[in-house]
C-alpha cells in the first residue's frame, strides 16, 4: 500500500506548489494555444493547471494548509523565484492572459524534474524580456539551445524562450525535450484528455491532472529500491482529473479517473454498483494504511474478476481448483461464493506487518468447509495447504498472501504470512481496540461518502517508518521537515463507479485542534 501513497505524495507537492505561485500574483487566465500544454504534457505523470480570477486568488491568500506541505528548501527555491521574476511588474506584464501549467517528470540519476509553462503575451516583443532579467540583476547565459538564470541567490534554472511561450525547469534537457516536442504537436492522449475535461470551473481554483503510465517513474526516482515500490502502479494506463475545494480545516479534491487499459483490475468494479463500506470495523487502531474493495454480489463480480485472470500471464487458477477437487473432494468455486460478503481489504499496520480480510455472511460454516485443507496451527489460527488461492478468487491485492496462515473470527476471515501477526491481530480486536473507534478516523466520513468501490487510506503518523524505509533521504527529510507534515493525520482515496468511469475523492484531514478544556491542568 505504500507505493501508491508514495505516488500520491508527489501529487501533493506539486499541487502546493501550483497554488503557491497563484498565492504570488500570477495573474493569468486561459489560454489561447495548446502550446504551453503540449510542453507541460511530455513525458508527465503530473499536470497542474491554474485559471486566473480575482475572487479565487483572493480565497487563495487566505489559504495556509496548502503552504503546510511545503519543505524549507522548496519554499524558499518557489519564494525565490517568485520574487524575482512573477512579483515583478514589468517582467509579469509578459505573461498574457492564459493557464499556466506546472508537469513533473523522471529525471536523471534519481531526481524529479518539474516544468513551468506559459504563453507569452503576442503584444510584447519578448526578445527584450532577456535584456529586462539582466536589468534586474538576474545572471543570464546564454547555452545557446537555452538559456540559464541565476536569481540573487543562486538559485538557477533553465529557460527556453520562443515567440509565444516560456518555459522555465531545474532541467535544460527537460527545456529541451518539452520544447521540441510542443512543436510537433504529435497526437497526445493525455493532452485530449486535459483539453476535454471540464472540471476548471469559476468554483474551482485548481486541477490536477495524472497519468498514471507515467507514476511509477516518478516512484522510481523517489525510492530507495528500483523496482518494488512501483509494482502496484506498473502497467496501469489511466488518467485522473482532480479539482482543488477551498477550506480552511482540510483539504479536499474532486473529479474522476478512467481507465485506457481494459486489462485493468480496477475495471472489475467500473459497473458494480458502490456499496456501504461496513469491513473497516475490524481494521486495528495503528493501521497504517489499507486498501478495500466493495463489489455486492460476488458472483456478479468474479465474471467480471475471471476475465482479468484469464488475461494474467502464468495464472494455474483452473489447474489449481481441479487439483483441490481431486485431492480434497471440495469445490471451491461452490465454497466461497457461497459465504463471502461483498468487501474486502488487505491492510499494513504500523509495525509493518501486512494482513487481508474478507468478509463472510457465515464464518462459522465456511471455517467446517476449509478444514480439509487447512492444516491446525494453534486453537484460533490455520495454515492454508493450498497455494494460489486468495490470488485466484480475489486477485491483484491478494497476490502477497500465496498460502497464508488464517483465522475466522466474527464472520470476518483475516489472512497473514506470518502466524504471529494472526496473533497479534486477534489480541488487539479482542480488546476492542478498533480502527472505526477512533475520532480521528470518523471524521473523514463527514467530508466524504462511505458508500463506494475502492478505498485507499493512509495514516501519516502511522506510516511514517515505511516512508523512511523506502523513501531516499532527500525526499523523506523534504517530507517530514519541520514536522509539517504533522499538520495532516490522514489521507483517504476514493473510487465509486460511474458508468464508464469511477468519481474520485482525494481528502487530507487536518489534526483536530484540541478543545479548550483539555489544556487546563488540575494541580
Amino acid at each position: 500500500m505504500k507505493r501508491i501513497y508514495i505516488s500520491l505524495g508527489l501529487l501533493f507537492f506539486a499541487m502546493v506548489i501550483m497554488a503557491y505561485f497563484y498565492f504570488t500574483k500570477l495573474n493569468l487566465d486561459s489560454s489561447k494555444s495548446n502550446k504551453s500544454l503540449y510542453a507541460a504534457a511530455y513525458n508527465a505523470g503530473i499536470v497542474f493547471s491554474v485559471q486566473n480570477d480575482k475572487s479565487v486568488y483572493d480565497i487563495l491568500k487566505g489559504q495556509d494548509l496548502l503552504q503546510q506541505l511545503l519543505s524549507k528548501d522548496m519554499l524558499q527555491d518557489i519564494s525565490s523565484l517568485k520574487t524575482a521574476l512573477f512579483s515583478d511588474t514589468d517582467v509579469n506584464s509578459y505573461f498574457g492572459p492564459q493557464n499556466v501549467y506546472l508537469s513533473f517528470s523522471k529525471g536523471k540519476d534519481k531526481t524529479v524534474n518539474y516544468l513551468i509553462s506559459m504563453q507569452l503575451d503576442d503584444t510584447n516583443d519578448p526578445s527584450l524580456l532577456i535584456g529586462l532579467l539582466k536589468k534586474k540583476k538576474i545572471k543570464v547565459e546564454d547555452l545557446k539551445s537555452v538559456f540559464k538564470i541565476i536569481l540573487p541567490d543562486s538559485t538557477t534554472y533553465y529557460v527556453d524562450l520562443q515567440k509565444d511561450l516560456l518555459l522555465i525547469s531545474n532541467s535544460a534537457e527537460n527545456v529541451l525535450s518539452a520544447s521540441a516536442y510542443s512543436k510537433k504537436y504529435d497526437r497526445n492522449s493525455f493532452v485530449d484528455y486535459i483539453n476535454s475535461d471540464h472540471t476548471i470551473k469559476r468554483n474551482s481554483l485548481a486541477s490536477v491532472y495524472i497519468n498514471f503510465k507515467k507514476i511509477p517513474e516518478l516512484i522510481i526516482a523517489v525510492s530507495r529500491n528500483k523496482r518494488s515500490e512501483a509494482s502496484l502502479v506498473n502497467d496501469k494506463d489511466a488518467f485522473t482529473s482532480l479539482s482543488y475545494n477551498f477550506s480552511k480545516e482540510r483539504l479536499l479534491f474532486n473529479g474522476s479517473t478512467i481507465s485506457n487499459n481494459t486489462n485493468d483490475y480496477l475495471n472489475s468494479f467500473l459497473k458494480l454498483k458502490p456499496q456501504k463500506i461496513t469491513i473497516d470495523n475490524v481494521l486495528p487502531d495503528n493501521t497504517a494504511n489499507y486498501k478495500l474493495y466493495a463489489f455486492g454480489d460476488y458472483k456478479t463480480w468474479k465474471v467480471s474478476l475471471d476475465y482479468w485472470l484469464s488475461k494474467q500471464k502464468g495464472n494455474n487458477y483452473t489447474r489449481t481448483l481441479k487439483e483441490v477437487e481431486s485431492r480434497y473432494r471440495i469445490n471451491l468455486e461452490e465454497v466461497f461464493p457461497k459465504y463471502v460478503s461483498g468487501e474486502f481489504v488487505n491492510f499494513q499496520l504500523s509495525t509493518s506487518e501486512k494482513l487481508g480480510a474478507i468478509k463472510l455472511s457465515n464464518g462459522d460454516k465456511l471455517a467446517q468447509q476449509l478444514l480439509e485443507i487447512s492444516e491446525t496451527y494453534s486453537e484460533d489460527i490455520k495454515l492454508f495447504k493450498v497455494s494460489g488461492l486468495f490470488y485466484n478468487f480475489f486477485g491483484e491485492p491478494f497476490a502477497d498472501f500465496d498460502r497464508p496462515y488464517y483465522s475466522i473470527i466474527d464472520n470476518y476471515l483475516i489472512i497473514a504470512n506470518n502466524a504471529s501477526t494472526i496473533q497479534d491481530f486477534l489480541n488487539n480486536y479482542r480488546k476492542n481496540n478498533i480502527l472505526n473507534n477512533t475520532a480521528m478516523y470518523t471524521r473523514i466520513f463527514e467530508e466524504i461518502s462511505k458508500t463506494s468501490n475502492v478505498i485507499f487510506y493512509a495514516n501519516f503518523k502511522q506510516s511514517l517508518p515505511l516512508f523512511k524505509k523506502h523513501l531516499l533521504p532527500e525526499f523523506y527529510n523534504g517530507l517530514i521537515d519541520s514536522k509539517k507534515m504533522e499538520t495532516f493525520e490522514t489521507m483517504t482515496y476514493q473510487l465509486s463507479s460511474d458508468q464508464l468511469k469511477f468519481q474520485t475523492n482525494l481528502l487530507l484531514e487536518v489534526k483536530a485542534k484540541p478543545l479548550e478544556s483539555d489544556s487546563l491542568s488540575i494541580n
